[in-house]
């Protein structure tokens, strides 16, 4: 508008200031800034317009971002689920298989039948079984990373399994507040110790596991680790009440004749009577 006047004035010498100043001339330099107006207030509008479109987007583009973690995630236990709907027979036939396996009254054969119980059921990718013998705790058998550092021999108050022999209860890494102990349990490279009882309820070992996936470690695998060591100390006691009963038969059920446990206890005996009474 202002360029509209000026090039009027310098077009036409003879219209003084004044002149120019009048509705005739002024008509045209108000329709431009009439329209510039309109034209500044649409634009102004698309501008407000597209600033709400790209928030709306942002918004919209964060809640995807969470739908799709979401999605993942659930895709993830719809997997699972899955594959647990599909393998029931078969889970339901290796249980079989593995309670067999407990059913030995051979205390040797029930250490590996319950470390495959945990590898099965309780996703343990690394596990171990110390029994109580006198003043300290034996490895008797262990499963998985075979590099894993496992002490043969420990004192029965050390660690989280002294913690376990203690108080009766599980313990999980998890549980150690003091930052010296949880430092100290993460070195021994457990993260679950579990109390292993006979059905008379006394203590006689620990189940520990070692290594385990991370979404395996909750509340639902330690309780399922508690029933299968339950399991445990059933099996056992059974397998040592039938070796002491057998330990105590004279005869041999099969062929009626003594047995070489009650040979070695009567020449134990003889051999002791032979040095009280100083004969051959």
């Amino acid at each position: 508008a202002a360029l509209y006047l000026v090039l009027t004035r310098l077009g036409l010498e003879y219209i003084t200031a004044h002149d120019l100043l009048t509705y005739h001339y002024l008509t045209t330099p108000f329709l431009f800034l009439a329209v510039g107006i309109i034209l500044g207030e649409m634009r102004e509008i698309q501008v407000r317009k597209y600033q709400k479109l790209e928030f709306e987007f942002t918004g919209l583009r964060k809640a995807h971002r969470a739908l799709q973690g979401r999605y993942e995630a659930l895709n993830q236990v719809k997997r699972e689920l899955s594959s647990r709907i599909i393998s029931q027979e078969d889970t339901l036939s290796t249980l079989y298989e593995a309670a067999q396996g407990l059913r030995s009254l051979k205390e040797a054969e029930i250490y590996p039948a319950i470390l495959t119980l945990l590898s099965d059921y309780c996703a343990a990718e690394s596990s171990s079984f110390y029994v109580i013998n006198n003043d300290s705790l034996n490895l008797k058998d262990s499963a998985g990373d075979a590099n894993h550092p496992r002490s043969q021999v420990i004192a029965l108050d050390e660690g989280l399994m002294g913690q376990v022999l203690t108080t009766g209860e599980t313990a999980s890494i998890n549980t150690m507040i003091g930052e010296d102990d949880f430092t100290a349990q993460a070195g021994a490279g457990i993260l679950v110790s579990v109390p292993v009882s006979l059905t008379t309820g006394e203590l006689m070992g620990v189940i520990n596991i070692e290594k385990m996936p991370f979404m395996k470690f909750n509340r639902q695998n330690l309780r399922l680790l508690e029933l299968v060591a339950d399991w445990a100390g059933s099996a056992l006691d059974n397998a040592r009440t039938y070796q002491k009963s057998n330990e105590r038969n004279v005869l041999d059920e099969f062929t009626g004749v003594y047995t070489n446990q009650y040979m070695v206890s009567r020449l134990d005996e003889e051999f002791k009577r032979a040095m009280r009474y100083g004969i051959p």
